[in-house]
């Protein structure tokens, strides 16, 4: 598999998991700047953002459950100094999920 390297920003609206006319997932990332496809799923986009940040997506998922006591559908928080959060909209595991950078 070939290395993402696209990393998300405090400019991301929202990113969300769509297919392409194979079937094949694909991550759908619009900034306030431009729009673009990347050939990789959403949760492994987010999960290299969080690993230059020293985190991962099962960690960062796994302290909001319990900061918050939420355990369905709980923020991401990607960087704590910038205020970078993306708030999902359907489950993880979904295969169309949208997270919304607020």
């Amino acid at each position: 598999m070939s290395k993402v390297n696209i990393l998300l920003s405090t400019s991301t609206c929202y990113i969300t998991e769509e297919f392409d006319y194979y079937g094949n997932p694909i991550t759908h990332v619009v900034t306030t700047e431009e729009a673009f496809f990347i050939p990789f799923r959403a949760h492994k986009v987010i999960d290299v953002t969080l690993r230059t940040k020293g985190s991962d997506l099962k960690g960062s998922l796994r302290s909001a459950r319990v900061l918050l006591r939420k355990t369905k559908l709980p923020p991401i928080l990607v960087d704590s100094q910038e205020r970078f959060i993306l708030i999902p909209i359907y489950s993880s595991r979904h295969s169309q999920n949208t997270y919304f950078n607020p």
